[in-house]
């Protein structure tokens, strides 16, 4: 019976991520650039380096529709070089 107030310590509080939350993509409107990315990292054996494009523009995606909030390119772990390509893939969707 001692054991009762043990979850209501304060001090096992736990604090929401930093960005909010992840929403999922209920409609699949990212899911061709999520298909891709995951084509490339398969055929890659799942190196991710390899797969940066695809990476940026399934981001790209969900950035464009409200999925996930804009952040800097460099903050996302790319450069404006892979983001510029990562356009031009999310454009041929």
């Amino acid at each position: 019976m001692g054991d009762a107030g043990a979850f209501a310590n304060p001090r096992n509080r736990v604090s929401p991520p930093e960005k909010g939350s992840f929403p999922l993509d209920h409609m699949g409107v990212c899911k061709g650039m999520r298909d891709k990315w995951i084509s490339c990292m398969k055929t890659n054996a799942w190196d991710s380096g390899k797969c940066r494009s695809e990476s940026a523009a399934y981001l790209r995606c969900r950035i464009a529709n409200n999925l996930m909030s804009p952040e800097e390119v460099s903050k996302l772990g790319f450069n404006d070089a892979e983001w510029d390509q990562a356009g031009v893939i999310y454009s041929e969707k």
